[in-house]
């Protein structure tokens, strides 16, 4: 059994315990074909400017692509903005968790693959791979892709 449970509650009472452990956000800005790029948690930046405009770094995290960061790439390539807020993906927990609902309700797994939707904040979604209950979501978030 994958992560969902036979429930014995109202729909409204359901909430999937651990839900965003497998829930993985892939950067849909790189090429599949070699693999995935994971993004990851990070906090905002710390500087007086950031602060003044995104508040406390801490109540900020946000998932991005990793090759956004020097470190992550390679020698002229370009950073990659691509980039969620916390609440971003919070939402996506929740679309995904309506998506659950008739798995949980009957104690099986469900396979989302394909499953696409664009979020309130215009960010693209899709489904692209289920394995042993972990769920890989491709992302991408458009309105971060500006041009310099």
């Amino acid at each position: 059994m994958g992560i969902c449970g036979k429930a014995n509650l109202p729909k409204e009472k359901i909430m999937v315990s651990n839900l965003w452990s497998h829930i993985h956000l892939v950067c849909g800005c790189h090429n599949l074909q070699d693999g995935y790029v994971l993004m990851e948690p990070h906090a905002a930046a710390a500087s007086n400017t950031a602060a003044s405009l995104y508040g406390n770094a801490s109540m900020n995290m946000f998932y991005s692509c990793p090759k956004y960061y020097p470190d992550n790439r390679k020698k002229g390539e370009p950073e990659c903005r691509n980039h969620v807020s916390m609440q971003e993906f919070e939402g996506v927990l929740g679309y995904i968790t309506d998506h659950l609902m008739p798995a949980i309700l009957s104690g099986t797994d469900m396979d989302l693959t394909g499953l696409k939707w664009t979020s309130k904040q215009g960010v693209n979604y899709e489904v692209i791979k289920y394995e042993k209950g972990d769920y890989y979501v491709k992302c991408v978030n458009n309105k971060a892709l500006w041009k310099k």
